[in-house]
């Protein structure tokens, strides 16, 4: 009798963990494993995108600012299309023309001098070769969503109305130009990036 128990005892701690109970450990622990770095992964991915968006539009905000600043200053304006404006300007010492337009899903920037001592708005005047640089990338502006909206004062009712683009007959009455970027961002669609612009060298009577 004695015996026996002893064997009952020493068999009882020899007991370990069956191959049906390892094997359930282990498949337990690869369903967490692969819900946690799906998880992981997928906050990662999320992150990524939006930290690109951030920049992204952070660049089209400094791009916007840059034209604006540019379009406040124009003297005179030269074209005004949906997506194509162009104006002299004096850079430093020398007028220069500055134009900016969508080409191929980009905001393009064309600059050309004029000859030392010609004056913004000559009759006559042509600058010199242009150069051009890329603005903003990844803009879907088109002539149904336009990159630029033109603004002329009604003496008449004393508001504020829209010129259609390309705007021909009243150019020098162009006093207010509306910038609106469509910026393309990851998994948002497009974001607009807006700019209202009053045109320094227009008098509003």
């Amino acid at each position: 009798m004695l015996n026996r128990l002893r064997r009952s005892r020493s068999g009882s701690r020899d007991a370990g963990y069956s191959l049906v109970e390892m094997l359930v450990v282990v498949v337990i622990l690869g369903v967490v494993s692969a819900v946690v770095s799906a998880a992981i992964i997928s906050s990662l991915r999320v992150q990524q995108v939006t930290e690109s968006n951030v920049t992204s539009m952070a660049g089209a905000r400094t791009a916007i600012e840059r034209m604006s600043r540019d379009i406040r200053t124009a003297n005179p304006l030269r074209t005004a299309e949906a997506n194509v404006i162009s104006f002299d300007m004096y850079y430093g010492t020398r007028c220069e023309r500055r134009t900016y337009s969508v080409v191929a899903g980009s905001i393009v920037l064309s600059r050309a001098q004029f000859a030392a001592g010609v004056r913004c708005g000559a009759p006559g005047a042509v600058p010199g070769a242009a150069t051009t640089s890329t603005v903003i990338e990844d803009v879907t502006n088109t002539t149904a969503a336009p990159l630029f909206r033109y603004y002329r004062w009604d003496t008449a009712t004393k508001t504020r109305v829209e010129s259609t683009a390309p705007v021909t007959v009243g150019l020098t009455s162009v006093d207010t130009v509306r910038i609106n970027a469509l910026v393309s961002a990851l998994r948002q669609g497009d974001v607009g990036v807006q700019a209202l612009v009053d045109l320094r060298n227009v008098e509003i009577k």
